[in-house]
């Protein structure tokens, strides 16, 4: 049988608790929702920006676009990661 976290002990699970912490200070704290939607294109804007745009320091405090470059040696943002729209690879010029 295995190991199961207890819901009530914050501690136990650190890494979730820092993150909703962040999410309810930087994103829930700051906007008043006019509905659902108003909240699901909120939350999306913050999440992209939180796991796209901020740096990582376990990619040595560079974003994902940034360490995604560095790894297969594109110098241009273009080439690499496109931080809107959904995740299709783009085509290389010819």
């Amino acid at each position: 049988m295995s190991h199961l976290l207890s819901v009530s002990v914050a501690t136990q699970n650190a890494y979730i608790e820092s993150f909703n912490g962040r999410f309810r200070d930087e994103c829930l704290a700051e906007h008043w929702f006019t509905g659902v939607a108003h909240a699901q294109v909120v939350i999306e804007t913050w999440r992209r920006e939180y796991n796209e745009d901020r740096p990582k320091k376990g990619l040595g405090g560079l974003t994902p676009a940034a360490y995604a470059q560095q790894l297969t040696g594109h110098t241009s943002p273009s080439n690499c990661c496109s931080t809107v729209g959904p995740a299709t690879p783009r085509e290389q010029p010819s």
